[in-house]
């Protein structure tokens, strides 16, 4: 019973940002989980901590597959692949994704949401092509990369919705990040073998 309450009230906290309300009372959270208004406070101890656990748990459940990743050959193919994770979680949770890249871009970031982020940021760089060649570290890359998606899918969600189901924005979002990451060393190969790992 417990574990159940502490979903249905992040599971409300997603459905009312979601209808567009950024900050949803904890009064209204209750009522949309069914449950006594005290009774979220044995599990959050604040509006700020149910929805910062809100985002936690949306944004690790979109980090990309590690196999789609191990099986990126390019550089563009592994941007594509974390941009397919973020398009497909805009498509369903727009409010909650712009407020997760709001607050991660933000002055303000939470600790949990730089952690989750952080853990992004390990998995692409680990899933990196090896012999991509980059000037920079593949964790610098990563970071690089996965800010500018969350800047650019944000954009998207706010002011052009219809960019979230665009190929073009998808393709061209791609291609500028990868273009951006071979001018980090410019001379090197950009691609890797397929393995069977």
């Amino acid at each position: 019973m417990p574990e159940r309450d502490a979903h249905s009230i992040l599971d409300a906290a997603e459905a009312l940002v979601d209808h567009g309300d950024d900050g949803p009372s904890m009064r209204a959270i209750a009522a949309k989980a069914g449950i006594g208004a005290s009774t979220i406070y044995d599990y959050f101890d604040s509006k700020e901590s149910v929805l910062t656990a809100m985002l936690v748990r949306r944004l690790r459940a979109e980090a990309p597959a590690a196999t789609a990743l191990t099986q990126a050959v390019t550089v563009e193919d592994t941007i594509r692949t974390c941009l397919e994770a973020r398009l497909d979680t805009a498509r369903t949770h727009p409010r909650v994704i712009a407020l997760a890249a709001q607050r991660i871009l933000g002055r303000e970031s939470d600790r949990a949401l730089r952690v989750v982020l952080a853990e992004h940021v390990r998995q692409l760089a680990n899933h990196w092509p090896r012999d991509a060649g980059l000037a920079l570290a593949a964790t610098d890359a990563a970071s690089v990369v996965l800010v500018a998606l969350d800047g650019a899918v944000r954009n998207a969600v706010e002011r052009r919705p219809q960019y979230l189901d665009d190929p073009a924005f998808a393709t061209e979002l791609v291609a500028t990040l990868g273009a951006a990451i071979r001018k980090t060393s410019p001379a090197l190969p950009y691609t890797r073998a397929r393995s069977n790992e």
